[in-house]
């Protein structure tokens, strides 16, 4: 299957009924609200990948200005439908329909970015984020660690191709929702595509009973999903 039908079958995948009831009923967990706290208030927020909205309800509790979106349809209308002061778009990370320096801090959450296929794209996405949030400004995102699936049905296609690529492996997961690919990478190979794009790494998060660990290969084994906070460079 070509990279572009990939990338269409993922987003089929978030269209449909069951997924967006999934994460209308989901809520902030516990890594997100640490990650959250080092917003600053008053910050202009892009909420990139809002889905059904439960981000952006949180981020609308707080003293920011949010611009919500997610390449779904289907989520950006249930998200509306709780909507508060935020405006929503149906928009593809790969390409923001922004004006450099637009936001103070980017936030892609729910490991957005690991299903945008293939991995060119991805790096796109990341840059189309350097260029929208301004010098000095933060993206926070989580991604999927090379960590091992907990449902068999998922440890063999994770077998299949986790050694193929070592920093550039993708890996189907079958949802109640459909099947879908995502990239999978160690954090030390996530900080090095930040870095190449020209975002510093500042923090990791990981659930709390492993706040205690700082290398970077023990935390890709321990965390499935960690949280990354980058900062743009002040000029």
């Amino acid at each position: 299957m070509s990279g572009e039908n990939h990338a269409a079958r993922n987003q089929r995948a978030f269209e449909t009924p069951l997924a967006v009831d999934h994460y209308r009923r989901e809520g902030v967990n516990e890594r997100e609200e640490i990650a959250f706290s080092r917003i600053p208030p008053g910050s202009r927020l892009l909420d990139i990948g809002c889905g059904a909205g439960r981000t952006t309800r949180y981020f609308e509790s707080r003293p920011l200005s949010v611009v919500a979106m997610d390449y779904s349809f289907g989520m950006v209308a249930a998200a509306k439908a709780t909507a508060g002061a935020s405006r929503y778009f149906t928009m593809d990370a790969v390409s923001l329909a922004f004006q450099p320096y637009s936001f103070d801090v980017v936030v892609f959450s729910a490991n957005g970015i690991d299903y945008i296929h293939p991995y060119a794209k991805r790096i796109e996405a990341m840059r189309e984020i350097w260029r929208v949030v301004r010098p000095g400004g933060l993206f926070i995102f989580s991604s999927m660690s090379r960590f091992l699936p907990r449902r068999p049905r998922n440890i063999l296609p994770f077998a299949r191709v986790i050694f193929r690529d070592r920093e550039r492996s993708y890996v189907e997961n079958r949802s109640e929702f459909g099947a879908v690919l995502r990239y999978a990478t160690t954090p030390a190979g996530e900080k090095e595509a930040l870095e190449r794009v020209g975002f510093q790494l500042e923090e990791i998060v990981t659930m709390r009973k492993f706040r205690w660990v700082r290398s970077l290969s023990l935390i890709g084994l321990l965390d499935m999903a960690p949280y990354f906070i980058c900062r743009r460079p002040p000029r």
